[in-house]
């Protein structure tokens, strides 16, 4: 039920900013998947609101599909759509322990510039902080902030996210 009602809409998912050389995209929504088979929680950071049928699309397809023809969020900043994903890589299965998280991948696209992908690849040192981490029900929890001078990249996201089940095996790209 509380799945049903988030997809519809009734509950915020993500809220912060991803900031990539002084262009901002604000976080409103989100959407996590899990790949169990490759111990990894997959979590889509997007600018806008997404409807409960391209959710269920993402679980259904490759997201970038689903994506691409969206319209820009702000035309003063972006002629496209930009959003970002969230790779957390878990050393062995159990996705819901914290001590059991690895890595991370943040996965930049069209952020700054049409096209333009960015990766930023990190274990959790001094300039991220991941807190809060925890499962509740079918939903995942965290605050997850860090930046990157060289890369000109920083971000502060509060995720509060339903898990939507892969219905296919396809391997997602970006």
């Amino acid at each position: 039920m509380l799945l049903a009602w988030s997809l519809a809409g009734g509950a915020v998912a993500a809220q912060g900013f991803i900031e990539k050389a002084g262009t901002r995209m604000p976080v409103v929504d989100s959407v996590a998947l899990v790949d169990e088979r490759l111990n990894r929680l997959t979590v889509y950071l997007l600018p806008t609101r997404l409807s409960a049928e391209e959710k269920r699309r993402i679980g259904k397809t490759n997201a970038l599909v689903v994506l691409m023809n969206k319209s820009s969020p702000d035309r003063q900043k972006w002629g496209w759509y930009p959003y970002a994903k969230l790779e957390l890589q878990y050393r062995t299965s159990g996705l819901d322990n914290e001590d059991n998280l690895y890595s991370y991948a943040l996965l930049l696209q069209g952020v700054r510039q049409k096209n333009q992908a960015n990766t930023i690849n990190g274990h959790f040192a001094d300039q991220e902080r991941l807190q809060g981490y925890r499962f509740e029900g079918d939903r995942v929890l965290f605050r997850f902030s860090g930046h990157r001078k060289g890369v000109k990249t920083r971000w502060d996201l509060d995720v509060n996210v339903p898990i939507i089940e892969r219905e296919t095996a396809k391997i997602d790209p970006m």
